[in-house]
């Protein structure tokens, strides 16, 4: 099981699966990058944070205050997914606030 701490995240719909969009900003020594999870399995709220475990019991660590927040990178990747989505299911990915998610998850 690994854990991950993003800097920035969304939830996105791909057909009728929820799944966790995050990236990382680089730095000197590093570049940025982003990770798409498995589909969300539980999500737990918390006073600061959401804590996420996906399908493969990957476990999203998510800062309420990064909710959204994608840098450029990010974006740019998300767009990619999208057309991917597009012309493999004739869907479009669709963001969806946390609120919604944990009510669609959690009942």
């Amino acid at each position: 099981m690994n854990t991950y701490y993003p800097d920035g995240w969304v939830i996105i719909r791909i057909k009728n699966t929820l799944k966790v969009f995050a990236c990382w900003s680089g730095g000197y020594a590093q570049s940025d990058s982003w990770k798409l999870n498995s589909g969300i399995k539980l999500l737990e709220e918390f006073p600061n944070h959401y804590k996420v475990t996906g399908y493969s019991d990957s476990v999203y660590i998510l800062n309420k205050n990064a909710e959204d927040r994608l840098n450029a990178y990010g974006h740019s990747i998300l767009q990619i997914i999208n057309r991917q989505v597009k012309d493999r299911y004739d869907v479009d990915i669709e963001i969806i606030p946390v609120e919604d998610a944990e009510k669609i998850i959690n009942g």
